[in-house]
């Protein structure tokens, strides 16, 4: 039997499915625990979904991004940044004075 524990076997997953779960990517290594699908992610650019509490994970793609870093699929959102907590909001923040209202709450 094959070795099915790989990057090459990961990225194939995240290149034929836009967007999966951590159980997709475990199934597709063969049954892993999470930890081991951790280790293969850190691997290969991703990007873990900002909504969702982070439930998504995508190929890191620049091209699939908008002007202001922003990936958006079925309801899931992803960030150009790798950061998360309070580097995210940091850098989330930082994007208020290039929006269209700013931090006001009109439209």
């Amino acid at each position: 039997m094959p070795n099915i524990r790989s990057t090459k076997v990961l990225l194939d997953l995240l290149k034929k499915k836009t967007v999966v779960e951590l159980k997709d990517i475990r199934t597709s290594l063969g049954e892993v625990s999470s930890m081991t699908a951790f280790r293969y992610l850190k691997k290969i650019p991703y990007r873990r979904s900002y909504n969702h509490n982070g439930r998504y994970y995508c190929l890191h793609e620049p091209s699939r991004y908008d002007s202001l870093g922003f990936f958006y699929w079925k309801g899931m959102h992803f960030s150009m940044t790798a950061a998360s907590g309070a580097q995210f909001d940091d850098w989330f923040m930082s994007l208020l004075p290039v929006s269209r209202t700013g931090s006001s709450t009109s439209f």
